[in-house]
């Protein structure tokens, strides 16, 4: 394989698991927002932060790396507007996801644990955390987010 070729592998590799991990992440959200079984919520809650950590973060940096040396290798420049927009798109959604949901998943997951620890096994108070408006909002965002970052990748606009 070409140096190309290689490294337009390595790119969609990571989109492909960028794009796993939001929907894995995506699911666990809103099914812990509509679940008051304890237990499962805190499933849920530490699936998907296992999901961010171990799957979203090593993608987004080789969609990163890979995207970066790709340019050069295909002929394209950083200046051109879809390549620029979708890195601030990358950076501004792992701002937003580690910056905003991952925390507030950590304190969802704590109530959680506390409910655990007193015997609550079914109530509304992960429930009504992890359904916050706030936190609904950031993941709606991060999605959105990725659609545009995917439409950039497969149209590129002014190219």
């Amino acid at each position: 394989m070409s140096r190309y070729e290689t490294l337009l592998f390595l790119h969609l590799l990571g989109v492909f698991f960028l794009v796993g991990a939001a929907g894995i992440s995506t699911a666990a959200g809103v099914a812990t927002g509509r679940i008051t079984r304890v237990r499962t919520s805190a499933f849920l809650l530490d699936l998907q932060h296992r999901v961010e950590w171990f799957v979203t973060l090593p993608a987004a940096v080789l969609v990163l790396f890979a995207g970066l040396l790709l340019v050069d290798a295909a002929g394209y420049s950083l200046s051109d507007g879809w390549i620029s927009g979708a890195i601030v798109l990358l950076l501004l959604a792992l701002v937003l996801d580690f910056g905003g949901l991952v925390p507030r998943n950590r304190r969802t997951r704590r109530v959680a644990e506390q409910m655990l620890t007193d015997g609550i096994e079914v109530g509304e108070d992960v429930q009504k955390a992890a359904a916050a408006p706030l936190t609904m909002a950031m993941g709606v965002g991060l999605d959105l987010i990725f659609v545009i970052f995917l439409w950039l990748m497969v149209v590129k606009p002014g190219s």
